[in-house]
């Protein structure tokens, strides 16, 4: 026996449960049976089961959220031309209707974008466009809110994209780049968005859920470094060495790191036997030796340490990086901590590398890790 209910168009859902929620049982002698005799017999005694309904009003049930995506670019620096426009992805995230039951309609989605550093004191200096791609899907801005160094960019889809129900697509958010027409060294954008700011609907609209999603800081510039996104070589279990010797001031501990930098726009030189502990704007080489056991950097003890470019030429005490080519760096340490103290481990990090446009010309400009955690050899306990 199936019992089935229609309802009708007219019901006012209004969220109360007295009002909206439905039990269907068979009471006790809810039923009546005639025997073989043409008795009527009522039934059964008592009975527990029972079906509860809810009573919503359609849409209620879809649903999309707002989540981070794999898409999203880490942290980098953008190569954009003096000559050309360029498009780099600067920001994706994903939007999930995997908790729905209809697919969700995306109508349009507002972006906001923030540019700092020297050369980014407007959006206008150097952004010609910015588009965004949904599932193949692509359209340019539609309208810009904002001034300066912000900016709030509607993305206008008009419906054309829908996220299927128990599925997810991802938002893929592109700038394009003037010709820069000067040489670009200090600008950085970011791009942000929130749930209220993706408008959607399904059986109807759609309130949005997840939290605020920010994407990482891109660097812009003409010509520069850029470090791999891991060193090589150095970062290993057994990377590292302790060495003994007869007095105990007087062990030490052996650190090195590898890791590939690619230059572009331009040759450019970066100075050798230039190693400088502590952060440095002209240093060939920042580094620092950073105390595992304490948590912090330290500058105490004695250092000996050299660094090498393979591949690139080397004239009057510069490395020439040639515009577009790939270079491998060795950076080794000897580490003592003298009477700072044994027992104790440390490690090697890499700060920054410096360079500069102007042949055999002191830095004016650095380099850093994207990800400046992954730029750390591996720790050595140097022992009494």
């Amino acid at each position: 026996m199936v019992v089935a209910v229609s309802m009708a168009n007219n019901v006012d859902v209004d969220g109360d449960a007295n009002d909206d929620d439905w039990t269907v049982r068979v009471p006790a002698d809810g039923m009546r049976f005639v025997d073989g005799d043409g008795l009527d017999i009522t039934g059964p005694a008592a009975i527990s089961d029972a079906e509860t309904f809810e009573i919503i009003e359609e849409g209620d049930n879809d649903d999309l959220d707002l989540e981070s995506s794999d898409e999203d670019p880490d942290a980098s620096t953008l190569e954009i031309s003096e000559d050309d426009k360029v498009e780099h992805l600067v920001f994706a995230f994903d939007l999930s209707a995997e908790d729905s039951e209809n697919d969700v309609t995306i109508n349009d989605i507002n972006v906001a974008f923030n540019v700092g550093g020297t050369d980014g004191t407007s959006l206008d200096n150097f952004i010609d466009d910015f588009r965004m791609e949904i599932d193949g899907t692509s359209v340019d801005a539609e309208s810009y809110t904002g001034s300066g160094v912000t900016a709030t960019v509607n993305f206008d889809f008009d419906g054309d994209v829908e996220v299927p129900e128990d599925g997810s697509v991802t938002a893929l958010v592109y700038a394009t780049f003037e010709d820069a027409g000067s040489s670009f060294s200090d600008a950085t954008i970011s791009a942000s968005t929130t749930p209220g700011s993706v408008d959607a609907e399904g059986a109807d609209d759609v309130t949005v859920d997840g939290s605020q999603k920010n994407g990482n800081v891109q660097t812009v510039r003409t010509t520069g470094v850029t470090l791999a996104a891991e060193p090589s070589d150095g970062t290993d279990t057994s990377d590292s060495e302790h060495v003994t010797a007869e007095a105990v001031d007087d062990n030490y501990g052996t650190m090195f790191l590898e890791f590939d930098l690619t230059g572009f726009g331009d040759d450019l030189w970066v100075k050798a036997d230039d190693a400088v502990k502590g952060a440095s704007s002209t240093a060939g080489l920042a580094y620092q030796i950073y105390d595992v056991t304490a948590g912090a950097a330290t500058t105490s003890g004695s250092v000996t340490i050299d660094y090498d470019i393979d591949g690139a030429d080397e004239d009057n005490g510069y490395f020439e990086l040639e515009d577009g080519e790939t270079y491998t760096v060795t950076v080794t340490v000897d580490y003592n901590p003298v009477s700072y103290g044994v027992d104790r481990s440390y490690r090697l990090d890499v700060l920054t590398v410096g360079y500069n446009d102007t042949e055999d010309t002191t830095a004016d400009t650095t380099a850093s890790p994207d990800d400046a955690t992954e730029y750390r050899s591996d720790a050595v306990t140097i022992q009494s």
